[in-house]
């Protein structure tokens, strides 16, 4: 427990100093992230949902709505902890001012997750009360969206930062946005349901993090029971504890070479 208790004390530090940085900066990072998913859903939803006649007899807007919040969230947790990490690392060595106080490199993963989780999960939030007022949240389960907003946040944090420690270059960043993230948000059913597409396919959205947050989140907008939900929690909660362990192994690697 001491342990335990030894790294969440120092990612809380951590956590904090990014979070004093990011209160300056705030208002020109979530007006970006809040008008992105914003301008998909009026073009995709309010435009092209007119010429359509619904998803699985629920209107186009409806049906994307979900899908854009988890796939938005996604987005701001990969950018905040991808080139921002690289950039401490080995632009700017914050890092190696940081390992000279008692917050070791385990801390760093952690405190950075938590961070990019954190302002993932404010501009989800965001997002979720512009659906809300648009009158695209049909169920009481809606009060939970936020935890899984919350959940997909942390995993992508740490899915950026474990990819950050590993990364010499920020030129590596369109690789990972182009082949990873793209194809998540393509793939995950945000814009159509995956059981039209082949079964390897669906097999392969099944392993994809993104889907998971998209069927709970539209399970719960829409008030329908998501079958086999809990799997998609736990996938969701044990992935990022899963990701930070070799992320803290590497990163202190990388610092102390």
């Amino acid at each position: 427990m001491g342990g335990l208790g030894a790294v969440l004390g120092g990612a809380g530090r951590v956590w904090s100093r990014d979070a004093t940085v990011y209160r300056h900066v705030a208002k020109w990072l979530l007006i970006p992230n809040f008008l992105d998913p914003v301008l998909f859903l009026v073009a995709l939803g309010l435009g092209l949902g007119t010429y359509l006649t619904g998803v699985e007899g629920i209107p186009y807007i409806d049906f994307i709505a979900p899908g854009l919040l988890a796939s938005s969230t996604m987005y701001t947790a990969s950018f905040e902890t991808t080139w921002n990490i690289t950039w401490k690392i080995d632009m700017n060595q914050t890092y190696d001012a940081v390992i000279a106080t008692p917050v070791d490199p385990q801390d760093i993963v952690v405190g950075e997750v938590l961070g990019g989780g954190t302002r993932a999960a404010l501009t989800g939030v965001v997002f979720l009360a512009v659906i809300a007022t648009f009158g695209l949240v049909h169920s009481w389960w809606g009060v939970l969206m936020p935890f899984v907003v919350a959940l997909v946040g942390l995993v992508f944090a740490a899915t950026g930062v474990l990819t950050a420690v590993h990364v010499s270059s920020t030129a590596f960043w369109g690789y990972y946005y182009t082949l990873f993230v793209t194809p998540m948000f393509l793939l995950s059913g945000v814009f159509f349901p995956i059981e039209r597409l082949n079964g390897w396919v669906q097999a392969i959205a099944w392993c994809l993090p993104l889907f998971h947050g998209v069927r709970l989140l539209r399970g719960m907008s829409l008030g329908d029971p998501v079958a086999f939900w809990w799997v998609s929690v736990l996938y969701l909660m044990v992935l990022p504890v899963v990701l930070v362990i070799p992320a803290g192994r590497s990163l202190r690697r990388r610092l102390m070479t």
